[in-house]
């Protein structure tokens, strides 16, 4: 729920991870935890663009679609 804050906060919608995904979700999430360096003095970006991250980003833009997919479902059940 907190990393949904930047994208609301900027008019996007929030990212809804579909429970059928939760598990690939964590999986990559954690992939680019191992991969990634620790923050520490010497850090100079925050995310670290690797191939976990591209394999995230991914992933991200995916249930971003599906999102929004359910957001226009809502709204047309509306009418």
């Amino acid at each position: 729920l907190i990393s949904n804050i930047p994208l609301l906060k900027n008019g996007y919608l929030p990212i809804i991870i579909d429970n059928k995904n939760r598990r690939e979700y964590i999986e990559l999430l954690s992939e680019y935890n191992i991969s990634s360096k620790p923050l520490d003095r010497d850090t100079i970006e925050i995310i670290e663009t690797n191939s976990q991250y591209r394999e995230l980003l991914k992933f991200f833009e995916g249930e971003y679609e599906n999102s929004y997919k359910l957001l226009k479902s809502l709204r047309d059940s509306r009418r």
